[in-house]
């Protein structure tokens, strides 16, 4: 009998069971709370160079230009943030904030912002745009307890080996009544349970976690957070994007030529609003 590697949810060691295998990793579900993992994670200087140069060159992406989607969808996020009841605009902390895209946006209307990123590439990008960014594993980072109003992590959980260790840590450096806010793909939605072992969101070792709203919102309170909302409001996604990432999961040999290709084209100026309903954006708030 396989032994599998304890829940990152909710603790269980017992009531496990491999689902499938993408990519060389096994797919286990855990049959308490229904979370979805990868059974074997990555040595830390594998992580490290999955997030190298090469991740940030796919399209234009991570470009800054201004039209962009990714800082169109950065505006979008700093938006929906600022609605948020009583949300304070003193200091916000952006974590695993790749090269900066909504610490741009965030600073027109946040005295202080700042970012955590694993990437000494990113973080590179970044500081070339004159930004307060931090080159580390967030839960080792140096950062002040109870000092932020705003705790982002766009894109994130999903890609870390110690999620709950992630959102605890976010506890404990907002200010009472600060937000955390994620964004994680959703495993119980209709598409990512027709599509299984092919959900486009399936992609370890890339995504180390797959979430459902009930796994979210059970991590997010034994964090000590109250649950605000979750919603599936979609985003942006640049053509040339969502070519390679089509390319890399049909014939992964084909996405470097796939990604030139586009270039000429000319696709990554294209970003139609796409929603499949299989993404999560989720609010969180430290109770005063």
């Amino acid at each position: 009998m396989t032994e599998h590697r304890p829940c990152g949810c909710c603790g269980e060691t017992v009531q496990l069971a491999p689902l499938f295998t993408k990519n060389g990793y096994v797919i286990v579900r855990c049959r308490v709370c229904g979370l979805q993992y990868v059974n074997q994670l990555p040595a830390p200087a594998q992580l490290r160079a999955i997030y190298g140069e090469e991740f940030f060159h796919v399209g234009r992406k991570f470009s800054g230009d201004p039209a962009s989607a990714g800082l169109i969808k950065a505006r979008h996020r700093v938006e929906a943030v600022r609605r948020l009841s009583g949300v304070g605009r003193r200091r916000w902390l952006d974590v695993g904030c790749a090269t900066g895209d909504f610490l741009v946006c965030a600073a027109s209307v946040v005295d202080e912002v700042s970012g955590v990123e694993l990437s000494a590439f990113a973080v590179e990008k970044a500081r070339e745009r004159d930004l307060d960014v931090t080159t580390d594993d967030f839960l080792q980072a140096g950062v002040s307890s109870a000092a932020f109003d705003v705790v982002s992590m766009w894109d994130y959980v999903e890609h870390v080996p110690d999620p709950a260790a992630n959102l605890k840590k976010a506890y404990d450096v907002l200010q009472p009544g600060g937000y955390r806010a994620l964004i994680p793909g959703d495993v119980d939605s209709l598409l990512a349970r027709l599509a299984g072992r092919f959900w486009h969101l399936m992609i370890p070792p890339r995504h180390l976690y797959f979430f459902s709203p009930v796994t979210i919102r059970r991590l997010v309170t034994a964090a000590g957070l109250d649950l605000v909302q979750i919603g599936r409001p979609g985003k942006r996604v640049p053509l040339d994007f969502a070519a390679w990432k089509l390319a890399t999961m049909t014939l992964p040999g084909l996405s470097a030529p796939v990604v030139q290709t586009c270039e000429r084209l000319g696709l990554g100026r294209v970003a139609p609003s796409v929603n499949l309903f299989d993404i999560m954006t989720v609010y969180a708030r430290k109770l005063a």
